[in-house]
């Protein structure tokens, strides 16, 4: 006998069976108490409730919680084991439990004793392309929170269990989720600021989240867009003094955020935080939390005042999303942390297809009234003055009163006396003021469908200062390129990746055609041609897209520069009508889009919502440039500020330059009327002005936005966002005025003209303060770009105009940050803006010299006619200005230089024009010595004989002038209207002539290009000499270190001027010398050659004169004018034929600057200045590249989609007003899409310069200069010479330039060249030494006379002019786009000891008169608090990567392993806080994460290929840095692996298969046909079962030739209807692990089927279906699957493995006990699951759940009885062949009898039921009953088993072994022998003997005794007596054969 302590054995032979071990058993258990093996307890049914198990979790107390399906219905069942009771607690399909996706989890008792469960099931639903492409996510399970204790009360209350928790709330089964859900978003609706709070200046966004009845939070689900907070009130007149301040500046205001909120029954409340944001630093407050107003929702107000008693907050836990996943594989407990495992996220829900095909269109918001602004005079010299002492009143007054003044006079004109009539004051000034500063707004467009957020009217205009405009109404930049994308809300709240939306394809147009077929054209254009170096390619491109010629660009930029790259190619109307666009095209050229579906468009059928692709025809994006979005220019209809060109006239005229403004006339009642024109008598220049501009903000629209119904039936709604534009990013660097520098050709900087007429003489430019009206400062320039041509010939001029090559450029945001201007590459007009100017000085009054007299600026002349020009030295007297500190060390400029070079240091100049110059220190005037030693000092600086000199570095002038933009005219308008005076440009004949001489042409001067040129917006683009880029210093000269840069100047002269950043231009922005109405104001000059006489002599030759000296405050301007004093001067003085060489007394009077303080100009008789807004462009080939890692911004737009019809795609927006939109044909943004980046703010600077610290050459007899005619230098050139007297000035200065500005010195002045190369320089004439009779030029003959020339012109320094400290300041204000909100910056930052003033919050005069040493637009003096530019870019999603084809699922984490907080005493459930870095990604050559569990402090890791585990406790330091977003690293050592090889070990892919036990965790390893146990290492259990493993764990129906990975059968769900995988339990009471594979095999009608070739395996696609099936089987595309087919092959069925003719279910039960080592039995049952409680085994039919401990019927299991089984081998002595006569065994047999077990029939019961026995050829018969007496006997309580014979059948044999043809031991042939079958196996499966091999009528005498080296018995019970079995020893009684 042998005792079977070491299980069951199958690997070795039978012969070879290992001791102690037994070769199979069926339903037995090892009872190893008791040594014995014995037959299994059968199971009883807990509950009675019929179900489909798919989970399980044990809690305490014998307790068990089940997740089933009733009746298709999700429930949550309690289970109490011992009391065999069922509770069902949750009843809800919503839970959408699945056959196919098994739950397991874990349970906790939290700190309010509440038991909670946590499950996953890992349950999602993937969107496929044809060819298997993870495209989308559709229905999913996330991992899930239960709170038993919670729902049980409910229940046990009464409660109805298909409400959870509380009937009070309503609560759905989203609360449920582990991530919670945020469900529909709260949408904040509204701001408003109001007084009563303390908020410091800064930027302020509301959070929200949702927050439960226990506290638990959702993720912060929206921040809104900043509000920003500055100190003034927000209605505070006048608006210039609305600034913003520092950082932190305390304030008393408060803000009101209104929120929309809805129904969201999860969660009663909601949680609102501000985020702050001051002075760059963010920080958060956390608020009360609100409750809902009501279950439906409403509008709350949400209040932040700063004085709450609030929690501060951690910025990150409100800013990073606790992380979220949407489904986890398996989830463990450690250390009060969950762990989740696997996940999987639903950031992607495969909507970039679609993406792709939606369309962005720009649409404008107009404000009629933006910012406006009244500027008077009293405004700009002394502030908006509210008091004032009124003529005829004896005291003072506040402004306005009601005054009437009644003046007599004689019949002569002459006034007698006036009458005052005083009356009441009518109205307080700022009332009056406030009337014209309120705005609204109108939209452009399709009005209907758009509402502003907040309402304008009646509200302060002031522009993006107004919070209702900058809080969602940013604009966008026009011109710039933007890449946009398009987000989606959940259903669950949860954002999705931001998918990108390309921008729109090129076009082609023939523009060829369009411009009459010319053959010097290309035929055919696109936008994203390279320019090349072909004319014939510029002119196509120019003709074709609207004047963009790129010459130059392709001269200094290369040829490969690609048109859409520097031009609006939207502006050209064919490519409009192409595109369908009015958006601009823009490519990446090193950016492409992978090749993969994400970029194969998709579009949607309107009628089913169903995907289709897009018709043929359309775009494949995959392999092309990746594309984004270019804004239209300002040049078109997309311009920021209404043009003054956009409308006529009441003459028609499209251009008058009045649209922008309008006038202010306070009028006799206190009233006040708006008038555009002066009234009858009254002259322009004495009104006031409102500037009233309508501005656009530009945003865009989103069209034919189409959601397949897969998608719509998961999205709540959308947002939009734009990637931010970092330096890198932009193609517009900075936008503002151009102020033309000033050439200096012969210069050198020094004051002193005796050193400067010694050279070397320098080019270079003067960075002149202001503009000017006239070209004398100004160059002619060529640039072939602008030649004009022909639209058909294609000929013309050759692009020379005057202009300016040069100029300084103040961008606010360039100035302050310095950003790299490397990129900078062109230029391009925006717009030709004219001003409302007031000229003048800064109310200083000086005592004007007299004219004629003693002591006079003329000597005395009794004809009243004097010689003047430029030599301070001729007067005898002078008006002089104090400095007001433009006179200072600073600025290098308190020493002056006589010309005979004496020095005079002015800062030891005693005389200050702010002296009593007679009593300057109090004494009596009668004291000589005062005088004296007042003189005293004044001589010491003085030239004795010419007094004057002391005050010659004196102001003698302030040049101020106030340019507030008035009127924005598009390039082309400006260029072709007559109102507008380009440089060049002249009224007709210069010296004389008459009206009737005039030529409208020739006011155009150079300007010859026709009309269509001109109004070509692209025209007007100007190439950036790539080295001509640098930022000047202000108060110093700055030089040019590289010879070729700003035109081979090598010094920009700026030591009286201010910082700027300086451009040089290849050719040069044209010269604007400004615009002026005609005579009549109509705008035209038609009525020009009516004129009289008279009044055509007192036009300007410049048509404007605004800029002549006697417009400032130069009382001296008729001495010392800048040149000489105009011709329509003499005219007015009736003194026209005196001009120009004589002066009379009334001309000069005419000519003197009386504007002490600041006035304005009469349009009508000065006209206006104006200069140019420019952009400064960079040509890039790239921007946000790559587009899937830019940082995001949110617009600020959110549309909801609430309720779409899935049937139709159709959502109603508005019920009543019957608004719907459909996202199957395409839907548009019904609100419109604002919240850019650009502010349209208005912007004030200042420009300064002082000529002081530079000379140059003139040398202009006109102007009084010696020139060449100094007395005695001259030599033999003042004698005659052929044909009269020599002109000894001709040779350097010709006839009709000889009143130049400033004149030129040659490089060639060798005296011994001959005159043809003589005063040469590059080959052009500076000097010329020829004859030219036209011009009065004589032959300078000789090289002596050469010589005598040069010398008398360079040696004298009167031929040069030294620079003066006269002050030339200018304001520019006008209105511009800027990333900065420039109208709140500040003057005033104590912390920095900053103080600057600018324009408007200081006044004019403040500004202009302020000295340069404060220099304004220094980078330290433009203060701003970057927080009012604050974008909402805090909380955003990232843009959906791309990927490149084989990439793995971007939303798929199978490696990963994520951790929650920690628990604690908290209130709310930290298992449900997860934070985002939190995890650990397990190496991916280890395969799929399948299961996480814990084992002795261990978090255990099982992959497909490896088991890894931690190192101990997992707990890190967490620092304020990782607290919220976690540490990148859960564990404090990386997982290590059980055990490393090459391969992985102990993987598995079964995770209800693993089970932990007291002995360690179990697993099955499919993949490796093993199982193992985890305690401390991975142990093997398969020894003696390892082949029966490798045979019995592959699913049969594979041999069939299907792989099951290509079907849709989920291979680890064994609680499936279609059952694969496998599940193992634990049974605590016979500690053994009871391990189930359950698959599906063949029926017999399959097999003979698959036998008869009519199965088949096949990959089922959409063309296999359409050519052999109908629509019903497309369910099956992709798959692969069996078919049947006819016998010709024809497919007739496809048979799913749910097809039960075909398939049943199948599978196999075994048990291991781990204490034993051993593997103990088969069993009969195949459950879908296991449960163990501490003290029993349950088990899952396909129905009922079962208890596995009913002694009482052994064997029965679900109802049906199955046998007892063992089968052992007796291999004695296995060498030794024996014959076996006896099989014996030791066994008691007992019964269950009432409460105890009691023993019986002991002597007379066998226990087994049957037998067989066999070896390797005989076998006893299918089965031998066991009779008492007859075959059985009992023995000393062993029981004998005997008469057995062997019944296998007898067959004869004749195969080649047998019949070999050769004779045997007897001499005869053997031709065939009788033996047991070779064709028939023993047995068909375990223990089933094969009746084939049988034969039970075998004759007496073949049936022969067993003999062999072994024999194998099989025990059987058929458990009907319901006995139990325990059977201690068995083996056989045998001899030895001697055969």
């Amino acid at each position: 006998m042998k005792k079977f302590v070491k299980g069951m054995h199958k690997d070795s032979g039978r012969v070879d069976q290992p001791p102690n071990t037994y070769r199979d058993a069926l339903n037995a258990n090892l009872y190893y108490t008791k040594g014995a093996v014995t037959n299994e307890e059968g199971n009883s049914v807990i509950g009675g409730l019929n179900m489909d198990i798919v989970g399980s979790i044990t809690l305490l107390n014998n307790k068990v919680v089940l997740f089933a399906l009733v009746e298709n219905v999700s429930r949550i069942i309690l289970v109490n084991t011992k009391y065999n009771s069922m509770t069902n607690l949750y009843v809800n399909a919503a839970l959408n439990f699945q056959k196919d996706f098994p739950i397991t989890g874990e349970f906790r008792v939290d700190a309010k004793n509440d038991t909670i469960v946590y499950f996953t099931d890992n349950y999602q639903e993937q969107i496929e392309e044809d060819d298997d492409t993870v495209v989308g996510i559709g229905d999913f399970n996330p991992p899930r929170a239960f709170n038993i204790t919670r729902q049980l009360d409910h229940v046990e209350a009464g409660g109805n269990n298909e409400v959870l928790y509380d009937s009070q709330f309503n609560f759905d089964v989203h609360k449920l989720n582990i991530f919670p859900e945020v469900g529909r978003h709260s949408i904040i609706s509204k701001v408003d600021i109001r007084s009563g709070g303390a908020l410091e200046t800064g930027a302020y966004q509301l959070a929200l989240a949702y927050s439960d009845e226990n506290f638990l939070e959702t993720d912060y689900f929206v921040v809104s867009n900043a509000v920003y907070i500055f100190p003034q009130f927000e209605e505070a007149l006048p608006v210039d003094s609305i600034t913003g301040a520092p950082a932190g500046t305390p304030t008393n205001k408060s803000i009101i955020f209104t929120v929309q909120c809805f129904t969201n029954n999860n969660y009663t409340f909601i949680q609102p935080a501000i985020i702050k944001t001051v002075g760059g630093s963010t920080t958060a407050i956390k608020l009360e939390r609100t409750k809902r107003l009501t279950a439906n929702g409403g509008k709350i107000e949400i209040s932040y005042t700063g004085l709450e008693d609030a929690t501060p907050a951690a910025v990150d836990d409100i800013l990073i999303d606790k992380v979220k996943y949407d489904t986890a594989k398996s989830l463990a407990q450690l250390d009060n942390r969950l762990y989740l495992a696997n996940l999987r996220s639903r950031k992607d829900i495969g909507y970039q297809r679609f993406a792709n095909e939606i369309k962005i269109e720009p649409i404008q918001l107009a404000v009629e009234k933006f910012d406006n602004r009244v500027m008077t005079i009293d405004s700009l010299n002394q502030g908006y003055a509210a008091m004032l002492q009124s003529f005829g009143n004896t005291i003072g007054q506040t402004f306005s009163r009601n005054q009437s003044i009644t003046i007599s006079t004689t019949n002569s004109g002459t006034r007698q006396d006036a009458n005052v009539v005083e009356g009441a004051v009518r109205q307080a000034f700022f009332q009056q003021l406030r009337q014209y500063l309120v705005g609204n707004t109108t939209f452009i467009g399709d009005s209907s469908t758009f509402q502003l957020s907040q309402n304008l009217n009646g509200r302060i205009a002031k522009g993006h200062k107004n919070y209702m405009l900058n809080w969602k109404h940013k604009s966008y930049r026009r011109g710039e390129v933007y890449a946009f994308y398009i987000s989606f809300v959940l259903k669950n709240g949860s954002e999705t990746f931001a998918y990108h939306i390309p921008g729109r394809a090129p076009v082609c147009i023939d523009f060829g055609q369009r411009v009459g077929g010319r053959a010097d054209l290309d035929t055919n254009i696109c936008e994203d041609v390279s320019i090349s170096t072909s004319a014939q390619r510029w002119g196509a491109i120019e003709a074709g897209f609207e004047g963009a010629y790129p010459s130059e660009l392709s001269a200094i930029y290369g040829s490969n520069v690609k048109v859409y790259q520097f031009a609006d190619t939207s502006l050209s109307e064919a490519v409009q009508e192409a595109s369908g666009s009015r958006m601009g095209y823009w490519s990446n050229e090193n950016e492409r889009y992978p090749f993969n579906l994400d970029f194969k468009n998709k579009t949607v059928n309107g009628d089913t919502g169903t995907e289709i692709s897009v018709p043929e025809g359309g775009e494949d994006l995959r392999g092309q440039e990746v594309r984004h979005h270019k804004m239209p220019s300002n040049l078109g209809d997309f311009s920021f500020v209404e043009r003054a060109d956009e409308h006529t006239d009441n003459n028609g005229n499209v251009f008058n330059g009045y649209k922008s403004q309008q006038d202010l006339i306070f009028t006799s009642d206190g009233s006040t009327t708006v008038n555009q024109k002066a009234p009858v008598g009254k002259e322009y220049k004495d009104r006031n002005i409102v500037n009233r501009d309508k501005v656009r903000i530009l945003g865009v629209k989103l069209n034919n936005i189409r959601i397949p119904k897969s998608i719509l039936s998961q999205v709540r709604g959308y947002k939009v966002y734009y990637a931010k534009r970092k330096q890198e990013d932009k193609t517009i660097l900075g936008q503002s005025m151009a102020v033309p520098a000033q050439p200096r050709y012969a210069s050198v900087d020094v004051q002193s003209r005796l050193i400067a007429k010694q050279g070397p003489y320098k080019n270079g430019f003067y960075l002149y303060g202001g503009l000017t009206h006239t070209d004398d400062n100004h160059m002619l320039v060529r640039n072939t770009a602008k030649a004009f041509r022909d639209s058909v010939t294609g000929t013309g001029n050759q692009g020379t105009y005057v202009g300016d090559p040069v100029f300084t450029f103040h961008d606010f945001q360039l100035l302050r940050d310095k950003p790299d201007l490397t990129a900078a590459t062109h230029v391009t007009c925006q717009y030709a803006t004219f001003y409302r100017a007031f000229q003048g000085g800064p109310g200083a009054y000086a005592k004007p010299a007299s004219i004629t007299g003693n002591n006079s600026l003329f000597e005395n002349n009794d004809s009243n006619l004097f010689d003047h020009g430029t030599e301070i030295g001729t007067a005898t007297r002078v008006t002089a200005f104090p400095s007001l500190g433009w006179v200072h060390p600073d600025l290098g400029n308190t020493t002056n230089f006589s010309s005979d070079g004496e020095v005079y240091d002015i800062t030891d100049q005693v005389v200050d024009r702010t002296e009593d110059i007679t009593n300057p220190y109090g004494f009596s005037s009668q004291s000589g010595e005062t005088n004296k030693r007042k003189r005293g000092k004044q001589r010491k600086i003085a030239d004795n004989d010419n007094d004057v000199r002391a005050t010659e570095l004196m102001v003698r002038s302030f040049k101020g002038q106030v340019n507030v933009a008035s009127g924005y005219v598009s390039p082309g308008s400006a260029m072709a209207s007559t109102s507008v005076i380009k440089g060049g440009s002249f009224k007709g004949a210069q010296f004389g002539g008459g009206p009737a001489s005039f030529d409208i042409d020739q006011m155009k001067g150079f300007w010859n290009w026709s009309e269509e040129e001109l109004t070509r917006e692209n025209f007007w683009m100007y190439a950036i000499d790539p080295g001509s880029k640098k930022y000047v210093r202000g108060k110093i000269n700055n030089s040019v270190p590289d010879s070729s840069s700003f035109q081979g100047a090598s010094i920009l002269y700026n030591r009286g001027g201010e910082s700027s950043i300086a451009f040089g231009l290849v050719s040069g922005l044209p010269h604007l010398k400004g615009t002026r109405g005609a005579i009549s104001g109509t705008g035209d000059y038609s009525e020009i050659s009516g004129l009289s006489e008279t009044n055509w002599n007192r036009i300007s030759k410049h048509v404007v004169s605004w800029g002549d000296d006697n417009n400032w405050c130069f009382p001296d301007a008729c001495k010392i004018p800048t040149t000489r004093i105009p011709a329509h001067i003499y005219a007015e003085a009736g003194a026209i034929d005196n001009f120009p060489n004589t002066l009379n007394i009334n001309t000069a009077k005419k000519f003197r600057g009386f504007r002490y303080s600041l006035e304005p100009n009469d349009k009508f008789q000065d006209g206006l200045p104006m200069s140019w807004m420019v952009n400064i462009n960079a040509i890039k080939t790239d921007v946000f590249n790559p587009f899937d890692r830019q940082e995001l911004v949110w617009t600020g737009f959110y549309k909801e989609i609430e309720n779409p019809n899935l049937a139709t795609g159709e959502v109603i927006e508005d019920d009543a007003a019957e608004v719907r939109s459909n996202y199957y044909d395409g839907s548009a943004t019904s609100g419109f899409v604002f919240g850019g980046d650009t502010f349209i703010t208005r912007y004030s600077f200042r420009t300064t310069s002082q000529s002081y610290g530079h000379t140059y050459f003139r040398g202009s007899t006109s102007l009084n200069d010696p020139g060449a005619s100094h007395s005695g230098d001259f030599g033999d050139l003042t004698t005659s010479g052929s044909g009269g007297t020599k002109n000894t000035n001709a040779f350097h200065l010709a006839e009709g330039t000889r009143a130049r500005f400033q004149g030129d010195i040659p490089q060639k002045r060798n005296p011994d060249e001959t005159f043809a190369n003589w005063g040469v320089t590059n080959d052009m004439y500076v000097w010329f030494a020829g004859n030219d009779s036209t011009q009065n030029l004589d032959v300078v003959d000789t090289s002596s006379e050469r010589l005598d020339a040069t010398r008398a012109l360079l040696n004298n320094a009167d031929n040069f002019r030294q620079g003066t400290v006269d002050p030339v300041s200018t304001i520019f204000s006008f209105l511009c786009e800027s990333e900065v909100n420039i109208g709140l910056r500040h003057g005033s930052d104590k912390e920095k000891g900053v103080e600057v003033k600018y324009f408007d919050r200081d006044t004019a005069r403040e500004v202009l008169f302020d000295p340069p040493t404060n220099d304004h637009t220094d980078q330290d003096n433009l203060l701003y608090n970057d927080d009012y530019s604050l974008l909402n870019e805090k909380k955003v999603v990232r843009p959906y990567p791309k990927r490149k084809p084989g990439d793995e699922n971007i939303y798929e984490f199978a490696t990963r392993v994520i951790r929650s907080k920690a628990t604690g005493l908290f209130i709310g459930d930290k298992y449900r806080e997860f934070l985002a870095n939190d995890f650990k990604d397990i190496p991916k050559n280890r395969g799929d994460i399948w299961d996480v569990y814990t084992q002795n402090g261990q978090l255990l890791i099982h992959t497909e290929r490896s088991l890894f585990f931690t190192r101990g406790k997992e707990e890190l330091q967490i620092n304020a840095a990782t607290a919220f977003v976690g540490s990148g690293n859960i564990f404090t050592q990386d997982p290590g692996e059980a055990l490393e090889t090459s391969l992985g070990y102990g993987g598995t892919r079964s995770i209800l298969s693993g089970v932990s036990t007291p002995f360690g965790r179990f697993w099955v390893s499919q993949r490796d046909y093993k199982c193992y146990l985890f305690q401390g290492g991975v142990k093997e259990l398969s020894i003696g079962m390892e082949s029966w493993f490798r045979e019995n764990m592959p699913y049969q129906i594979e041999e069939y030739g299907i792989n099951l990975e290509e079907t849709n059968i989920e291979l680890d769900a064994p609680t499936a209807d279609v059952p694969f995988g496998f599940t193992s339990g634990y049974d605590p009471k016979y500690k053994r692990i009871l391990v189930t594979k359950r698959e599906v095999i063949p029926t017999d009608s399959f097999l003979t089927l698959y036998d008869n070739n009519q199965i088949q395996v096949i990959n089922v696609t959409e063309n296999y279906i359409e050519e052999n099936f109908s629509k019903d089987e497309a369910i099956y595309i992709g798959q692969q699957m069996f078919v049947v087919v006819d016998t010709i092959g024809t497919p007739v069925e496809i048979i799913p493995l749910g097809n039960t003719v075909y398939f049943q279910e199948s599978g196999w039960t075994l048990s291991y006990y781990p204490e034993l080592q051993a593997w103990g039995s088969r069993h009969s049952y195949l459950p879908k699951l296991y449960v163990s409680t501490p003290e029993n085994f349950y088990s899952f039919n396909n129905t009922t759940m079962w208890e596995h401990s009913n002694n009482a019927a052994p064997g029965s299991f679900y109802g049906v009885t199955h046998p007892f089984e063992f089968e052992f081998i007796d291999n004695s002595s296995p060498a030794v062949p024996k014959v076996f006569s006896t099989v014996g065994y030791w066994s008691d047999v007992v019964k269950k009898d009432g409460t105890y077990v009691s023993e019986y029939e002991t002597k007379t019961n066998p226990g087994f039921t049957s037998f067989y026995v066999y070896n390797s050829t005989q076998v006893s018969g299918i089965k031998t009953n066991i009779n008492y007496l007859s075959n059985a006997r009992l023995v000393d309580k062993f029981w004998y088993l005997n008469s057995f014979r062997d019944l296998s059948a007898i067959s004869t044999t004749t195969n080649d072994y047998i019949n070999t043809g050769a004779v045997n031991v007897v001499g005869q042939l053997t031709q065939s022998i009788s033996t047991t079958s070779e064709t028939e196996p023993m047995f068909t499966s375990e223990g089933v003997v094969n009746t084939d091999y049988v034969d039970v009528d075998k004759v007496w005498h073949s049936r022969r005794r067993f003999v062999d080296h072994y024999l194998g018995v099989r025990l059987s019970n058929d458990n009907s007596s319901t006995n139990l079995l325990y059977l201690y020893a068995a083996g056989t009684k045998h001899r030895q054969s001697h055969r």
